[in-house]
């Protein structure tokens, strides 16, 4: 198959992975975006693991997985993975408790907020602690519910968080 970013061009380094019985493989995509993965028959469902967040300015939304069924009898059809683009922006602030921000002492650390649905995910890095004014931005669609989650690693401890919303509108105010 072939991996595409949002405007059809092909998209390479990106990790393709098929999950099924009996069993499942994965692949790196090339430069070309072309990918194989080596299954025997089955049923798989074959989805990117990412990294959008490193090839785009942050406003990519995984491909929708698809299915795959392969028989002993029947050549597999080629797929493309394409990603999409958001209609809607989760975007807030990530906010550390008093003693977690006097713990970071200046150092500059990162902490990831990705957000999930149903066939499609999506994810961002953020320095923490956040400057003031800044705000994380990831990009969802509309009409589904998704849920939100930010995780930091302080050198010492990690902190997770996690909230499901509704996006109904185009801009969905969501600090964690």
């Amino acid at each position: 198959g072939q991996v595409l970013d949002p405007d059809g061009n092909p998209v390479g380094l990106v990790l393709v992975r098929a999950v099924g019985a009996p069993g499942g493989d994965a692949a790196i995509s090339r430069q070309s975006g072309a990918f194989t993965l080596p299954l025997t028959s089955g049923v798989y469902v074959v989805e990117v693991a990412g990294p959008a967040e490193l090839l785009a300015d942050n406003d990519w939304i995984s491909p929708a997985p698809q299915k795959l069924v392969l028989t002993p009898d029947t050549a597999p059809s080629p797929l493309t993975l394409q990603y999409r683009r958001g209609d809607a922006d989760i975007h807030g602030r990530l906010t550390l408790s008093g003693t977690l921000a006097a713990a970071a002492n200046g150092d500059e650390k990162r902490a990831m907020v990705w957000a999930m649905t149903a066939g499609a995910h999506t994810k961002t890095w953020v320095s923490m602690p956040m400057a003031a004014g800044e705000e994380y931005h990831l990009p969802a669609l509309q009409g589904q519910q998704w849920l939100v989650s930010a995780s930091y690693w302080d050198g010492e401890q990690a902190w997770f968080v996690q909230q499901q919303v509704t996006v109904s509108g185009s801009d969905v105010p969501l600090d964690l």
